[in-house]
């Protein structure tokens, strides 16, 4: 008697080990993480980070996206996908917020800021 195994295929699932808010302050390192949870076959995985207003646009190819120097214009929502032969995941989304590294504060109703880092 002949047995046949059967083996299932996935195209992968991702989650991020980032938060889904994640805070950095302007002119630091933001590192974006997005991990396979499952996946048959879990090999030649691909990895594809994008902002979510332009998606066809791939930002970085791989599991961790770092940016350096960040800036407020980076705030906004980003996204991870991955793909294996069977097909490619949803993606997870992760927002990212650069906090101004300066605080602006007017003072007496006046226009003249006074300019002062946290």
């Amino acid at each position: 008697m002949s047995q046949t195994k059967h083996f299932e295929t996935d195209k992968p699932e991702v989650r991020s080990t980032s938060l889904s808010l994640y805070r950095v302050d302007e002119g630091q390192t933001a590192t974006l993480v997005c991990v396979v949870t499952d996946a048959n076959p879990n090999t030649n995985i691909t990895w594809r980070w994008f902002k979510s207003d332009t998606p066809n646009i791939i930002l970085h190819i791989g599991p961790n996206y770092t940016i350096t120097n960040i800036q407020r214009g980076r705030s906004g929502l980003y996204g991870c996908s991955s793909s294996n032969i069977v097909g490619t995941s949803e993606a997870v989304a992760i927002e990212v917020d650069v906090q101004c590294k300066w605080l602006c504060m007017y003072r007496n109703h006046t226009l003249s800021p006074v300019i002062s880092k946290f």
